[in-house]
């Protein structure tokens, strides 16, 4: 038998129909004002596989997307670590494999994210810092040298990290939920653009010479993104 899905049907001033899969897995059908229900029917059964597949992949997504109650499983440096709540004096703490979270309200999720933001950012700074001089090693002897650079961290909606022309390095604040090795490749990929600006031959030659590694690594950044 196969699996059943619910579906609206939105009408609009359009000459097409189009089925969509919605970031929350629902399913909408876009239709012309003037279709027939029968038609839209058959439309929507005839790509049945389609919306399944995406529906599959939505789901899937949504049940790795972190929610704020008692053992939920947050992510840092590759690890999925449970949240311990209790009440107290708002902080958060890394002990015996768990992130335990004192706040005022263990039930107000929104006091539970800020807190869980507010420790990723703290963790970020110094972790990023700490990385950067270990991967900028990696650059001894390349010519013509150039100077350490300045560190922002900061959240991104698209991106995990950007070197700009004047040497600063961003990184997105959130990387610091993936494993060290795939922060080290960020931060090299980064590092590399302070002598190649852009991505060409040289920039990949000079990233395999100090990184053989690291198409593997973008892999596991891409999966873990």
């Amino acid at each position: 038998m196969s699996e059943v899905f619910e579906y609206t049907v939105k009408r609009q001033r359009r000459k097409t129909l189009a089925l969509h899969v919605l970031p929350d897995a629902s399913v909408e059908a876009r239709v012309p004002q003037w279709v027939a229900k029968r038609d839209v029917v058959a439309f929507v059964e005839e790509r049945s596989d389609w919306v399944l597949q995406q529906r599959e992949i939505m789901l899937e997504k949504l049940a790795l997307r972190p929610s704020y109650r008692q053992g939920d499983l947050h992510p840092f440096l590759g690890m999925r670590l449970p949240l311990v709540l209790s009440q107290g004096r708002s902080r958060v703490d890394f002990i015996d494999d768990a992130l335990h979270v004192r706040i005022n309200d263990t039930a107000d999720v929104a006091l539970v994210k800020a807190s869980l933001d507010r420790w990723y950012r703290h963790q970020s700074q110094w972790l990023f810092n700490e990385r950067l001089e270990h991967c900028y090693q990696q650059f001894d002897g390349i010519e013509p040298p150039k100077a350490f650079p300045e560190l922002k961290v900061r959240k991104m909606r698209t991106r995990w990290g950007s070197c700009s022309s004047r040497g600063v390095i961003t990184l997105n604040v959130m990387l610091v939920q993936m494993p060290v090795e795939c922060i080290d490749f960020v931060l090299t990929h980064e590092l590399c653009h302070l002598w190649e600006l852009n991505h060409s031959r040289r920039f990949y030659q000079l990233l395999n010479s100090v990184m053989p590694e690291w198409r593997l690594y973008e892999q596991r950044v891409e999966a873990w993104g």
